[in-house]
This record gives structure tokens, sequence and C-alpha cells, in this order.
């Protein structure tokens, strides 16, 4: 099913996504996975989304949270807050390996 997808976010956030290494790229990527795994294409549509992901490069974990809408298969997603977790995936799954468990103060 052909989409389009429009990702949009104020100053403040295209600060925060550069400081951390978010290309533009990276979040149509993400997106374009939500979209095709997890979004139903119901049209004339508005709701919240919470998305978490992984930044191939840095292998940090986010979270993203906003509104999108969806009409006549454009979506346009506005990106409100970025949520930057304390733990990186390969040393959260190396300590799972390992059956460590470590808590952050």
């Amino acid at each position: 099913m052909k989409y389009d997808i429009e990702i949009c976010f104020d100053g403040d956030i295209r600060e925060l996504l550069k400081d951390e290494g978010i290309t533009t790229s990276t979040l149509h990527n993400v997106f374009e996975k939500f979209v095709q795994e997890v979004m139903k294409l119901i049209d004339n549509e508005s709701s919240n989304f919470i998305l978490p992901f992984v930044n191939p490069v840095s292998d940090k974990r986010y979270t993203l949270y906003g509104n999108y809408q969806l009409k006549n298969y454009h979506f346009i997603f506005e990106i409100q807050l970025l949520g930057v977790s304390l733990k990186n995936c390969k040393s959260y799954a190396l300590l799972n390996l390992a059956g460590l468990q470590i808590k952050l103060i």
C-alpha cells in the first residue's frame, strides 16, 4: 500500500535530536517500520503515539511521544517529546546474558 510520511518537530526537538546523533533518515526508518508493522490504515484518523526505538549508530534507546494524523494515505507525525534511556542496548544485553542485575542510582 502506498503512503507518505511527514515528520514535524520544533527547534528544541531538532537540537535534541542533533545532540543525540539521530538523523532524519533514522527517524524516517523508525516511523516507516512503525507504520508497516503496527499501524492499521484508517483514513482520517488522529491519535497519539509512543514509539520506542534504538539508534543503530549509538545503540542508545529512545522513546518518541507525540501526535499523528492520517488523511488520504498521508501520515503527519508531530514529535513533541524525546525520552532518552540511561541504558544502552549492548551493555544491557551483556548484563542480561551474564545474569547480573545492576541498579543505576
